[in-house]
């Protein structure tokens, strides 16, 4: 399980939480009545498990049954959907985190290349074991700072807010039914929409500029780890078919949260210029 280290900051499941309640109880979500209750009826749960991912399930009979077995101690009536983030995707939030504070702490691009580098490099089929996280720190070299720790927590919780809230797009849009006869245009119309969900709801929590940094870095974190990022895409080449089938290309899914933080990260440490730097290649 995620944990706090005496070398530096984990992200834990309480900041889970955390992140799962800023996107509840924002003003994009408690004043639309139909997505209240779609939120309201999600049930977060932490998966003990090294694989990256998250995902939003409907929770059908045989599971409602599974789970008032397995943990009674919940009124399971009331949720219709589960939430799911696993540790491993925890352990990946976390460096992304990192790379965000030293980011702003430097504006060193090149180097905060090389830690994404680094990490999608050691990867195992989309795989992040226990020891992930520390052999990033050692790596390049991270101490225990109780002010940078703060600042990587707060990103942290950020970025874990933007994947909670993109999964819980799919939940409120009506995303829960495909079938693998689902062409993949209406897959992938349906993940921009997710997307643009989570914009809105990263908008509406209202923490600013820190926000927005997460949402982006998230994506390009996830280009990098697909082996999509450096591989920058230009706009021109956006509409050629490519192989990532369910979802958007990367680059295109990194320029719609810039244009749709645009005038945030203007004026933020982390710009949207040094953003787009991370998604090319050379140094």
């Amino acid at each position: 399980m995620p944990y706090k280290s005496g070398s530096s900051f984990y992200l834990t499941d309480e900041d889970c939480e955390t992140a799962f309640s800023q996107c509840e109880s924002c003003r994009f979500v408690t004043e639309n009545n139909h997505y209240k209750e779609v939120v309201d009826g999600c049930f977060l749960r932490v998966a003990d498990t090294d694989v990256i991912n998250a995902y939003c399930a409907t929770i059908t009979d045989p599971v409602r049954s599974y789970l008032r077995r397995n943990m009674p101690g919940e009124n399971w009536n009331k949720y219709e959907h589960l939430l799911t983030i696993t540790t491993g995707m925890m352990r990946w939030l976390t460096v992304v985190g990192h790379v965000c504070e030293y980011m702003e702490r430097t504006h060193k691009i090149g180097e905060a290349k090389k830690m994404l580098e680094w990490a999608s490099k050691r990867l195992t089929s989309f795989e992040a074991g226990s020891d992930f996280v520390q052999r990033f720190l050692d790596e390049f070299k991270i101490k225990c700072d109780g002010r940078r720790d703060e600042v990587v927590r707060i990103y942290s919780i950020a970025c874990a807010a933007s994947v909670l809230a993109h999964e819980l797009g799919h939940a409120s849009l009506g995303h829960m039914h495909y079938h693998h006869t689902t062409p993949t245009s209406i897959v992938r119309n349906d993940e921009r929409e997710a997307d643009l969900f989570a914009s809105s709801v990263m908008h509406s929590i209202g923490n600013g500029y820190v926000g927005a940094i997460a949402a982006v870095a998230v994506e390009v974190s996830f280009a990098w780890m697909t082996g999509s990022s450096s591989l920058y895409v230009p706009k021109k080449d956006l509409k050629k078919p490519n192989h990532y089938a369910t979802h958007p290309v990367s680059f295109e899914r990194v320029r719609n949260f810039i244009e749709s933080f645009n005038a945030v990260l203007k004026t933020s440490p982390i710009t949207d210029k040094m953003l787009i730097k991370l998604m090319e290649k050379g140094k």
